[in-house]
């Protein structure tokens, strides 16, 4: 009994050897298992184990060299072993590359079988030194370069260079098919063997073109100009040696050619809506197709579709109106009307001389309506407005209309509407083309002992566009005798007196918040002084000081920064002046006028001035100028092309006398001449400059005592 179970046990053991056996090998190197492997070993030509082998496996109809199609790729271990897990791939051919030390020895093991839940093994191989293999190819083109050289299925592959020649570099041992291919030519093939480590060189081929293929163009695009109701296709080209040109074709159920001609290029344009007043829509559906110098002609490329709208459906139309009468320094009303049939206009631009200058830009949402601009040409000639508007759909549409702008006689004193208030001694700046009339005084009776200069907080702006007067923030304190300039966009004012008091203060007003806040104060306080604009730095020049009970004249200088805040004693005037003015023609400071002589206001020399001074920033002191015709203060003075003028003021306290002349100089003849008089004499008047034209608001038109004030306005044009 015994004996029998031993011998049970023995043939148990025997059939699990077998069995074991049998599963771990099938047809000499498969074997079946629950996973899919490929593996083997690699040596070096003496059967030396190679460690760190870079071992590719690439599938066998994967054949594009250009291409790293590689599916893994692992390394050799110490004994050579390299080992492929599962890939992910159902059943299919490998080809194992290999390769040690850049190509040292390499080894290439064509289709090499891959299949679901099989171990291969592909056993022990040895590795080689490369060869290589070289030659020339030759195209029927001067150039032969481009053609593919490459043994398929495997990624050794060289291209050919402008003479054909090619080679390819560490190509494996053995007996290989070389394949040549460039696009247009007939495929050509030969047999080349390799040796280790030699050049295998083959003999001069030549292909051959194949008249027969044409390729199909790619790219085909299509845009569409609504405004104009015009296609405009574009396409890649295509490399055929012989290309005659390319026909595009319309599809209307069979191809219809577009063009008379041959196309040459690789766009082409055409008008679907020959009949500006055709309102329909339509559809079109282009290809394009490469035709040869054989007269062969490929296939047709992929369809493009358009969808084309008439540009009377789409289009937004204008009609322009003058309102006035256009002339020169005068404001013009130009009206528009728009409108759209199928669209809605969600924004307006007007646009004057030059197509991108927009001076107004406004929102609106209708596909019909109307907009006025008030422009006003500081010349006369041929002007262009430009309206512009966009879509609902984002589509700009244009409109322009030319305006003849009449001249206007020059020399010429004419009036403009008159301030909100009136008021005197007071001083204006300009911002943005916009007059400010900033503070001043008036008369107000006041029991028996006569009249008193009541200050003045008020701010007023003229802007010449739209002809009016506006009222803005008023001054945290009413003054008179002050000055304004403007720097780094804003108004500065500085000094002044507000009857009670003399003020050292500095306000600075925002045009975009209308606001005014005093930033700052002066050493002491300072009236009737000028103020000019240099560089965004501000020269405060001569005027009133008091001190120990005493007013001064001053002859000083002074910068002030608005930046810093700081005050900066520049140089001193060759005698003192107040009530003056100053001007800026390019980097020259011109003092003007004024009352002065003496720093005393008591003493006899001190008197109306017609001197002139000339200061440059930087420089100790000042310099004479070119004297006045007249002597005057209180009086206005600007600059317009590179002219100096003078104009109104006091002329005499003596005789109490107000003058209305008016004097130019000439910076290029160094001389002063009279020009057309103010309509009526006046001084302590505001000054400023638009478009060459001179602004004189305000001021008084009588003398003392009764100096009374006025809201009248009047332009000189120079």
């Amino acid at each position: 009994m015994v004996r029998n179970r031993i011998y049970a046990l023995f043939l148990t053991l025997l059939l699990c050897i077998c069995t074991l056996f049998c599963c771990s090998k099938s047809g000499d190197d498969v074997v079946t298992t629950g996973g899919s492997e490929v593996w083997g070993t690699l040596t070096d030509p003496d059967g030396a184990a190679l460690d760190s082998v870079l071992v590719r496996a690439v599938p066998a109809d994967q054949d594009n060299p250009d291409s790293d199609n590689a599916v893994d790729t692992v390394f050799t271990d110490a004994s050579g072993k390299y080992e492929f897990g599962d890939l992910g791939l159902s059943e299919t051919l490998l080809n194992i590359y290999g390769a040690y030390r850049d190509s040292q020895y390499i080894v290439y093991i064509p289709e090499v079988s891959y299949q679901e839940d099989v171990v291969n093994d592909v056993g022990t191989i040895a590795m080689y030194a490369p060869g290589k293999i070289e030659g020339y190819v030759l195209t029927e083109q001067a150039d032969h370069s481009g053609v593919r050289c490459y043994i398929p299925g495997t990624s050794f592959a060289a291209w050919t260079d402008s003479t054909g020649y090619f080679k390819i570099f560490a190509a494996p041992p053995g007996t290989h098919t070389l394949r040549y291919e460039k696009t247009n030519y007939q495929v050509a093939t030969e047999t080349v063997t390799v040796e280790k480590g030699q050049t295998s060189t083959i003999p001069s081929l030549s292909l051959t073109y194949d008249t027969s293929y044409v390729p199909v163009p790619t790219g085909l695009s299509a845009s569409y100009d609504t405004l104009q109701g015009n296609v405009t296709l574009r396409w890649n080209p295509v490399k055929v040696p012989d290309l005659e040109g390319y026909n595009l074709y319309r599809d209307e159920g069979t191809a219809l050619k577009i063009n008379t001609s041959i196309i040459l290029d690789t766009f082409y344009s055409f008008t679907v809506f020959t009949d500006k007043s055709d309102t329909s829509l339509q559809f079109l559906k282009i290809q394009v197709a490469a035709e040869d110098s054989f007269n062969n002609i490929g296939n047709l490329s992929r369809p493009v579709e358009i969808h084309a709208v008439s540009p009377v459906k789409v289009r937004t139309f204008f009609e322009f109106s003058l309102l006035d009468s256009p002339s020169v320094l005068d404001p013009v009303r130009i009206e528009v009307g728009f409108h759209n049939a199928t669209r809605r206009v969600d924004r307006l631009m007007w646009a004057v001389d030059y197509s991108d200058s927009v001076i107004r830009d406004i929102q609106v949402s209708s596909s019909e309506g109307f907009d006025t601009l008030q422009y006003l040409w500081p010349d006369s000639g041929t002007k262009s407005i430009y309206v512009t508007a966009r879509d609902n759909a984002g589509d700009y549409w244009y409109g322009t209309l030319e305006v003849s702008i009449d001249g206007r006689e020059l020399n010429l004193w004419q009036s403009a509407p008159s301030c909100i208030e009136s008021r005197r001694f007071f001083s204006c700046g300009v911002l943005d083309s916009v007059l400010y009339a900033v503070g001043g005084c008036y008369d107000d009776p006041f029991g028996v002992t006569g009249r008193k200069s009541i200050a003045i907080k008020s701010v007023e702006a003229f802007d010449p566009q739209n002809g009016g007067w506006t009222e803005r923030q008023p001054l945290n304190k009413g003054r008179y005798n002050h000055g304004v300039a403007v720097a780094n966009g804003k108004l500065y004012v500085i000094g002044g007196s507000s009857y009670y008091e003399d003020l050292k203060s500095i306000e600075e007003y925002d045009p975009v918040l209308d606001t005014f806040r005093i930033i700052d104060s002066l050493p002491h306080t300072r009236s009737g002084l000028a103020v000019v604009s240099l560089d965004n730095k501000l020269y405060l020049i001569g005027g009133l000081t008091f001190a120990n009970g005493e007013f001064k004249i001053s002859s000083s200088i002074d910068e002030y920064d608005p930046q810093t805040r700081t005050v900066t004693h520049k140089a001193d005037m060759l005698i003192p002046r107040t009530n003056h003015q100053a001007v800026v023609i390019d980097d020259t400071i011109y003092i003007l006028g004024g009352l002065g002589g003496n720093e005393s206001l008591r003493s006899s020399e001190t008197a109306p001035q017609k001197t002139v001074e000339t200061y440059v920033p930087g420089e100790a002191r000042c310099a004479q100028g070119v004297s006045m015709g007249t002597e005057r203060f209180n009086f206005a003075a600007a600059t317009v092309r590179g002219k100096l003028y003078v104009m109104g003021g006091f002329v005499s306290q003596i005789k109490n006398e107000i003058t209305g002349s008016c004097e130019e100089f000439d910076l290029s003849t160094g001389e002063w001449s009279e020009k057309a008089p103010m309509p009526e004499p006046r001084h302590g008047m505001g000054v400023g400059v638009i478009n060459r034209r001179i602004y004189v608001p305000g001021g008084s038109v009588k003398g003392y005592p009764d100096l009374g004030e006025t809201e009248r306005m009047e332009i000189y044009t120079p």
